[in-house]
């Protein structure tokens, strides 16, 4: 005999899209409660082992453990006016220098860089905000002046 899903974490994985034939497959795996999709770990090894398509399985293991099994959805803009026209995230402009950023942004919650390494060369300074839905952009400077913006989203996995 095959356990029962408990009616709330029934009631939560229909919500994301979980079909009855799913409910079925994920009671006869053992998948019961968050602990148990943290074990399967991510989308993907989810959507393999129910048969469930991924646009599910990835609402399924966001609402399990904060996390889908996608690629990093990571980008970076390089702040060269020859490649990029566009217009800035966070407020800030081409030319900012760190003391503006600092303005716009508030104290940074890490700083780094502004040092050479054999291996990797000229490592730029940097200044790193965190925000409180785990988002992270990393502005490099380069002779004072806003250079780089790397914007980090927490709800992937890396």
């Amino acid at each position: 005999m095959t356990a029962e899903i408990p009616t709330l974490e029934k009631a939560i994985l229909k919500s994301k899209g979980v079909s009855e034939e799913d409910l079925s497959k994920l009671a006869e795996l053992g998948l019961m409660d968050k602990a148990a999709f943290a074990t399967v770990g991510d989308s993907g090894t989810l959507a393999d082992i129910s048969g469930m398509t991924m646009e599910v399985a990835d609402g399924v293991m966001m609402w399990a453990t904060g996390r889908t099994g996608s690629q990093p959805v990571l980008f970076s803009i390089a702040i060269n006016l020859e490649n990029f026209t566009g217009p800035l995230p966070l407020g800030l402009t081409r030319g900012d220098n760190e003391t503006d950023i600092i303005t716009k942004l508030g104290t940074p919650d890490a700083r780094g860089g502004g040092t050479f390494h054999p291996i990797l060369g000229t490592i730029h300074p940097w200044v790193r905000f965190e925000s409180k839905d785990g988002y992270s952009a990393t502005l490099e400077l380069i002779d004072d002046r806003l250079s780089k913006i790397s914007i980090f989203d927490p709800k992937v996995m890396l």
